[in-house]
Order: C-alpha cells, then structure tokens, then sequence
C-alpha cells in the first residue's frame, strides 16, 4: 500500500484503478511479517498499541487491535518467546471484524514496556515512564497524568477519582462474595451482599453518566468561547 501511494499515478482513470486496488489490499489480511526485534515491536506499538491504567488498580495494561489478525500473532509469537511462562490474551471481537491483543499482567506490561523504551519508543515514551512508576500511592495522579499526555482518546470513557474509588469499592465487594460463596457461606450474607453490590452498580453508572455529561458540558462551552458556532438548522426529518 505504501508503494502504491508513493508512485500516485497523475491520470484520473489511473488514479481510479489504483484507488480500487488499495480498497481491496485492506480487505484482505497480509501475510503476517515476522516480529524478530524490540525495535520492530517499538515503531508497531508507537503507531498502534494502548496503554492503560486500571481504575480499579495500581496496575498496567498494553492493547493493540488490528483489522486483521497476522501480526497480531506474530507478535503474540515474540512475546511468548520473550517471557515463555505467561501467554498473552488474543481475541476477536465484533464477530471476528477485529482483533486484539492483550498484556493484562503488571510485570510483564512493564518488562514490555522498558524493552521498547531501550529500542527507540517515541510518542508513547511519556506514557510508559508513568506506567513504569504507578504505585497504590500515586494510581490517581497517575492516571490523570497519561490522560494529558493522550489527549482526547476516550475521554468520555475515564473515570473520574470519585469514579476510581467507587470502582475498587464495587470490586473488593465482589472478591469478599467469590470467597463467601467459594466457602459456602450463609445464603442469606451473600444475598445481602449481592444486593449491595447491585445498587452500587447502578449508584456508579448514574454517577459515571453525570460526570461524563459534566465534561462534555464544559468541553461545548470551551468550544463555543473559542469560537465555535452552534447550527439552527435542523434535519428533515425534524422539520414541522
């Protein structure tokens, strides 16, 4: 793809032809190329790879999705050689229409993150250095941190520090029932149990929705003092 589009032809009718080819090239998965070094795998993960900070958790998580699965698995394949005691998550979803791979584990996420600083990360540097040093006593600022530093990715999706703690709180609730229930506890104490859980489930999804409408508020009004214009135009389905 990058050879067709480095040789752009100048006729229309060539142009069409090459357009059409280019089409069909992101149809089709291309051979998977073999990940043999960091340095690869820094330049990949520059471009397409996600680095997250649990709300739940001091802990470090690396995403990245594809179209299509071929480098993915050659990338599982380099890190199952690189760290041959744990095996990365690989999934489709969206009825096979994607794919992604994921480092849930801490230390590995870290081990990964510190080779491809080493092989030349670039733009997600910054991130990595504060997903390299989050501890239970900074996981807030962390995380309010690597939301500077990627911008608007997701915004609407993060949760606040409020969203953060009632977040560990629903989780730790949800362990403390796994134990109750693994050791047969009283019925009636896991009932009880579950119903607390459930309201703050949905305590936290009302909150969670009135947060992210807060920002969104305080984003269209930022963009409207900016200069940003509101349209009184409407669609025609919404005409009297």
């Amino acid at each position: 793809q990058l050879f067709i589009a480095s040789r752009w032809p100048q006729g229309a009718e060539e142009r069409d032809s090459m357009a059409n080819r280019l089409r069909l090239l992101k149809l089709v998965d291309p051979p998977g190329f073999p990940v043999d070094s960091w340095e690869y795998l820094a330049g990949f993960f520059d471009a397409e790879g996600c680095i997250i900070i649990p709300p739940t958790c001091p802990g470090v998580r690396l995403e990245i999705g594809q179209k299509h699965p071929s480098i993915l698995l050659s990338i599982f394949s380099w890190l199952v050689k690189a760290w041959p005691t744990y095996t990365p998550h690989f999934r489709s979803v969206r009825n096979g229409r994607a794919y992604w791979l994921v480092v849930s584990k801490t230390a590995i996420s870290r081990f990964i993150l510190e080779r491809l600083i080493d092989s030349g990360l670039l733009q997600k540097r910054r991130a990595a250095e504060v997903a390299l040093y989050v501890e239970d006593s900074n996981h807030v600022l962390s995380r309010q941190r690597l939301t500077s530093i990627v911008g608007n990715q997701a915004r609407y999706q993060r949760l606040d520090a409020d969203g953060c703690a009632r977040a560990r709180q629903i989780l730790r609730l949800q362990v403390r029932l796994h134990g109750l229930r693994k050791a047969q506890g009283t019925t009636t104490e896991a009932q009880n149990l579950h119903a607390e859980i459930e309201n703050l489930q949905q305590q936290h999804a009302s909150l969670t929705a009135l947060a992210t409408l807060c920002s969104l508020r305080v984003d269209i009004r930022q963009m409207l003092r900016q200069g940003a214009w509101r349209s009184t135009r409407c669609s025609g389905r919404d005409r009297p």
